[in-house]
């Protein structure tokens, strides 16, 4: 068996969030440690490259595990590239290449994550973040796996980070709280223009294609664009958009926008509209003009 691949700490910019399917919250650190080693022995058996074994589990997938009690312990080198996140193919935003992963024990499609469990999970997140000048991706694993490996972890108690209501949304709020983040401000007041996407478009941190992405705007998906900015050139066009996505600040290319007439209750991550947008004249930024690149080229 092959040894896993190995990259830097400052390298490192996701953190998924697992649950192990097993029913049974381990109260305490003694049977969570009970529960690994049964892991580690199923992880053995997937083939997949094996560690050195510095925290004595040399198959186990995830590089952090929380009992019910929040008691925690680190069960593999950061170092290595693990097959937790089952999304590969994704290259440089791939979670397996570029993140670890944590198991919060149990399962939470049944069952709920403790309070300890959940506040572990954040205090290993924002310990590895002031340690190493960062700040991490956090989603759930069904958020990252690559579509034939769709998978319902970390549960559906856990939730999802789009839903600010959710448990896995309280981790990541939580981490902003100890590193000092204001919580995300409101949605801006109404105004600005509304636009549609053209085409499926990754929504990024920042304007460029080198910021980490946030999400996917479905095609026909109504947004509020909020500022039109100076950013990554696309086809020779460098004017990129603004919005709210999901509590924080989104972007897009303006190539594959084109502005439209929405009623104003229509929000960013409300339901797309019922009939075709109407499609305005004087959005002259992007316009939704059909180019030449892929819109998905570098925005994936």
């Amino acid at each position: 068996m092959s040894l896993s691949l190995t990259r830097s700490l400052q390298q490192i910019r996701f953190a998924t969030i697992h649950h192990s399917a097993d029913v049974g919250v381990p109260v305490n650190l003694e049977q969570l440690k009970k529960r690994l080693a049964s892991h580690n022995e199923r992880h053995k058996g997937r083939n997949y490259p094996s560690t050195k074994g510095e925290f004595g589990y040399k198959f186990l997938l995830y590089s952090f595990a929380v009992a019910g009690d929040g008691q925690w312990l680190q069960t593999q080198d950061l170092k290595y590239q693990l097959y937790h996140a089952t999304d590969w193919y994704k290259g440089t935003e791939s979670s397996n290449q570029w993140g670890f992963g944590i198991l919060l024990e149990g399962n939470f499609e049944v069952e709920q994550p403790t309070q300890g469990q959940l506040e572990s999970a954040a205090q290993i997140i924002y310990k590895f973040n002031r340690e190493n000048n960062t700040r991490l991706i956090v989603r759930g694993h069904r958020e990252f796996a690559a579509p034939r490996f769709a998978t319902a972890c970390p549960g559906e108690f856990m939730g999802l980070s789009t839903d600010p209501s959710s448990k896995l949304s309280w981790i990541i709020q939580r981490v902003n709280n100890l590193s000092g983040v204001a919580a995300p401000a409101p949605m801006p007041e109404p105004g600005g223009t509304f636009a549609t996407a053209t085409a499926i478009l990754n929504v990024r941190t920042g304007p460029g294609t080198g910021f980490p992405k946030l999400g996917q705007l479905k095609k026909g998906q109504v947004i509020r664009v909020t500022e039109q900015l100076k950013g990554e050139p696309v086809d020779g066009v460098a004017t990129w958009c603004k919005f709210w996505f999901n509590g924080a600040d989104g972007f897009v290319h303006s190539n594959w926008l084109a502005a439209v007439s929405v009623p104003e209750t229509e929000t960013e991550t409300g339901p797309e509209p019922e009939t075709e947008p109407q499609v305005s004249a004087n959005f002259v930024l992007g316009a939704g003009r059909r180019r030449h690149s892929d819109p998905r080229r570098g925005l994936r």
